[in-house]
């Protein structure tokens, strides 16, 4: 076996590496372990230095053992080291004084983007938000779209950023809207304008029926920019399934957009949780498509059943608006208005809270329509 290709792991030191070409010494047998000589190098990371010693050998898979050794402190370039140091705090000093982020903000922006804070240099950045600034971003505004994207730091303005702005005005819509778009759904600053931003507009026009319609539903829901009207096409046709007749549909999602960011699944089974297992028809969920953004296991379900438990007990609570009221309160409001001195109403909420709905057809009572 001249040539081995392996998936190795490192185990105690959590290093994962491929190694491509490893030429066995040894004949191998059936033991399971087997001294090897590797034609690649040892690798470093860190303060150690690792060796390849021995190959472990199952039934599915080949493993590499190595030997961490520990290298002197002085083998790393100070040099290196101090330019890294002096590249962070630039980016980090930008952030503060420029941005006014929280020192957990930054925090959270190394996390998401290390090498953000390894750049040579700051210039890109302070151009990207002195094009944020000029476009009439806010403060909160600015923060919000580099915490969702950092990489807008790093793009050329003119090349990327700024025709992007601009196509999005000049198309109609009005210049605070952009910013509350691109603040919430950064994102769409990364696609590539001719190739993708403008034509899904133009779909997004037709599937919305007009640009008024496309503007409203952008204000409300962002990142519907990034959607494929395919994709959209399929949640509306799992409305249409339920029952939904076209102008309810178009009226549901004028009030609520934000259910097309939903998934199919999502969508599907919360509307055979409501009209098969609640009982409610489908217009009712017209009244209310705030329904439809609710977690199934966290919310709707583990609610449905105190209002059932309620009911059950004929108790004297306040359930003269019914199911829509305890969906619709407020999670500190619902736990003070229902759950607050009712251990066994609590007790009930927290069994069927986070637990996994089967949705089912049952003859479960129907709720009247408030």
């Amino acid at each position: 076996m001249d040539c081995l290709v392996c998936c190795c792991s490192v185990y105690d030191t959590r290093v994962s590496f491929f190694t491509r070409h490893a030429s066995l010494v040894s004949h191998l047998t059936s033991i399971r372990v087997h001294p090897v000589a590797l034609t690649t190098p040892d690798f470093r990371l860190s303060f150690f230095r690792y060796s390849p010693t021995v190959l472990i050998s199952s039934k599915f898979s080949w493993r590499i053992s190595c030997d961490a050794i520990p290298t002197k402190q002085s083998q790393i370039n100070p040099q290196v080291e101090e330019s890294r140091q002096r590249r962070h705090n630039a980016m980090k000093q930008f952030l503060l004084k420029e941005c006014l982020f929280s020192s957990s903000q930054i925090t959270l922006l190394i996390s998401k983007d290390p090498g953000l804070f390894r750049r040579k240099s700051t210039d890109s950045a302070y151009q990207a938000l002195q094009l944020l600034r000029d476009s009439g971003f806010t403060v909160e505004q600015i923060r919000k779209t580099i915490i969702r994207s950092p990489t807008i730091l790093i793009r050329s303005v003119d090349d990327h950023l700024k025709p992007k702005i601009e196509y999005l005005k000049t198309i109609g819509i009005a210049e605070e809207d952009v910013n509350h778009i691109v603040s919430h759904h950064p994102r769409l600053l990364t696609f590539r304008l001719d190739e993708t931003i403008a034509p899904k507009i133009l779909s997004l026009i037709k599937f919305f029926g007009s640009k008024a319609n496309l503007f409203k539903a952008l204000r409300k829901a962002p990142a519907i920019a990034s959607y494929d009207v395919k994709v959209l096409n399929n949640k509306v046709k799992v409305l249409e399934n339920t029952g939904l007749l076209e102008h309810e549909i178009k009226r549901l999602l004028e009030r609520n957009p934000r259910i097309l960011c939903c998934s199919v699944g999502k969508i599907e089974k919360t509307m055979e949780f409501l009209t098969c297992i609640v009982g409610l028809k489908p217009n009712v969920v017209v009244k209310y498509p705030i329904f439809l953004n609710f977690s199934l296991e966290k919310r709707m379900r583990p609610r449905y059943e105190v209002f059932k438990y309620l009911n059950a007990l004929r108790a004297r609570h306040d359930l003269t608006a019914g199911l829509v009221t305890i969906l619709t309160l407020s999670e500190g409001d619902f736990t003070q208005r229902f759950l607050s001195g009712s251990p066994d109403v609590k007790m009930v909420y927290e069994k069927y809270k986070g637990k996994t709905t089967d949705v089912e057809v049952t003859n479960s009572p129907k709720i009247i329509e408030r």
